[in-house]
Parts: structure tokens; sequence; C-alpha cells
């Protein structure tokens, strides 16, 4: 059994272990033991390229890496809250808490670069949600009036809001077709197109 937390995301991996990001700890389930490595920040999402190259979202606004034995600091300016990426030196991060609310982050392997400002409002709390389908084809969703941005590789564009009324997205998916699928704050589930 886990032991007592707040746990926030979960990630799976090909080997069939299940890795939890937790309010004080990251989990690691191998199928037989959980092994618990202390943190003392949240964690919000994971990405897993391998067994050795395991990337994590946390608070501090922090991007961290695990390289099959530990956890280490990556990077601590680029509002880390949920990642997509296709490989380990291309990791889009979205930003949704304190001073990086609003903002889309590219991590090359190195540092973070600035892609993406928008204006925040005080009901907005930034993204929730980073879909990344090609280098050239990047979604990002916000928590409030359901934003949406699109990246082509060139240039970002704001989509209206393709909904009927105005609610908070948890999580949402795009396709190329420009169909897409989301979840609201009340857990429902929403087909939408962009064009």
């Amino acid at each position: 059994d886990f032991p007592e937390d707040t746990y926030i995301c979960l990630q799976g991996t090909p080997s069939g272990d299940v890795w939890v990001g937790a309010r004080h700890n990251i989990y690691q389930y191998d199928g037989s033991e959980i092994i618990v490595y202390d943190t003392d920040y949240f964690v919000y999402d994971f990405l897993y390229f391998d067994v050795d190259d395991i990337y994590a979202s946390s608070s501090g606004a922090s991007l961290r890496h695990f390289d099959g034995f530990g956890w280490s600091d990556l990077e601590n300016t680029c509002g880390a809250y949920t990642l997509d990426g296709l490989t380990s030196n291309s990791i889009w991060i979205a930003s949704k808490y304190g001073s990086n609310y609003g903002k889309v982050y590219h991590f090359n392997g190195n540092e973070c670069n600035l892609m993406l400002e928008v204006e925040t409002y005080a009901e907005y709390g930034g993204f929730v949600d980073i879909e990344v389908i090609t280098e050239s084809m990047i979604w990002v969703v916000g928590d409030r009036y359901t934003r949406m941005y699109s990246y082509d590789g060139i240039e970002w564009q704001e989509f209206d809001n393709p909904f009927p009324f105005s609610f908070s997205l948890i999580t949402a998916i795009e396709f190329a077709s420009g169909i897409g699928w989301a979840v609201d704050e009340y857990g429902n589930i929403i087909r939408y197109s962009t064009l």
C-alpha cells in the first residue's frame, strides 16, 4: 500500500512501473515494492522517455530529471506545471501558478526559453495542459475562459472559446484535423472543433 500523502499525478511506463507524484514525495512502484524519493515540493506532472530519462514538473517553478538513480533540479525558472515533448531535448512546459501565470517555455536540454506569454486575469489561473503532437503542432489550454493556443513552429494563434459557455478545463487533446476532446471541472467530456 502507498503511504498516506496527497497524490497529484501518475505516470505508467512500458516496463510496468508506476510513478506517483505527491505533495511531499515521488513514489515508484516497480511491481513488487514502493520506492520513496523524498522531496520538498509538489509534483504536478511526469514526462517519461526511458527508465533513466524521466522529467517532472514541480512547485517552485522547477523542472526535475530522473537519471535512473535519483532526481535532480534542472531548471528553476520555467514555471513548470504541465509538460509534454517528443524528445528530452525538446520539452514544452506550460505554467499555471505564481509569477509564471500564462507562460509557455521550451526546454532544449540545457535551458528554458520563454515562447508564449499571455495576459492573465484574477480569475485565470494559467495553463492546465499542453499537448505536443509534432514540433510544429503544439496546443496549450487555459483553465479559465477555456483559452486555447496553438503553435505551428513559427507563431502562436489564439482560438476563441469553442464551447457554448465558460468553465474551467482540466485537460484537452487536439488532433491535426482540428477536432479535440476536453474534460471540464465537472468531469464532463466534450468534443469540439477549432475549424
